[in-house]
């Protein structure tokens, strides 16, 4: 009676395991029919840029001027020249170890614009939200947590008042996006967490349950049957 119980109750709980799985499974494979929007992290309504002729500032005296920022030439890697929010800008890229930092300068003028004032990096956040809807808040957040667990040391988080509540994040020092959110990728990115049962911390080490419990099934299976195959 004992493995009958145990076999029932594994049972109902792979159960309601695979079904969850099913459920989210076909909501993930058919979200951008569904729910999830084209345009992940791509720009929606970005401003003219200024042509390249506007350029006052040389490579060379950008990687100077990144030099005396980050107070030392070692670890330079690259240097960017990026359109952002109608302006031009360099991101000079630094590695020390595992550490990577960047600094943005502006093209223009040659002034150091890291880290972004919140007016900047509203502007370059704009950039990811369709219709030039208005700021609803702004918020500096450092040791920033991207779903993926890369954490970053600062960014802005700009929340707009628009359809479907959009968030952007934009680093701070870098001026890059590393993270867009609204209602429908929220509810896309809890799906996807419930299908790889990622909780408590964990990545997909949890995934081991819906196997472990098909084992139980299969051997408490094999345990009944053998005592209904003696018992016959």
């Amino acid at each position: 009676m004992m493995i009958n119980r145990w076999h029932r109750r594994i049972a109902i709980a792979s159960a309601l395991v695979l079904a969850s799985t099913a459920i989210t499974g076909i909501l993930w494979a058919y979200a951008p029919h569904l729910y999830f929007k084209d345009g992940y992290l791509q720009k929606k309504d970005a401003a003219p840029a200024k042509p390249l002729t506007a350029v006052n500032v040389e490579i060379g005296e950008a990687l100077t001027t990144a030099t005396n920022t980050f107070k030392t030439a070692k670890g330079l890697q690259s240097a960017v020249l990026r359109a952002e929010a109608g302006g031009l800008y360099y991101e000079v890229q630094r590695k020390e170890g595992k550490e990577q930092s960047s600094v943005l300068i502006d093209a223009v003028s040659g002034e150091v614009v890291s880290p972004l004032s919140e007016a900047l990096a509203t502007q370059f956040a704009a950039q990811y939200v369709a219709g030039n809807p208005p700021v609803k808040k702004a918020d500096a957040l450092t040791d920033y947590k991207h779903r993926s667990g890369k954490k970053i040391k600062s960014v802005y988080r700009i929340a707009f008042s628009a359809p479907g509540s959009p968030e952007i994040y934009i680093d701070r020092n870098a001026g890059q996006i590393v993270e867009e959110s609204d209602n429908a990728r929220g509810f896309h990115f809890w799906v996807m967490k419930i299908h790889q049962l990622q909780f408590f911390g964990t990545k997909k080490e949890l995934t081991i349950i819906p196997g472990l419990a098909l084992v139980l099934l299969i051997v408490t299976g094999t345990l009944l049957w053998l005592r209904r195959y003696r018992a016959a």
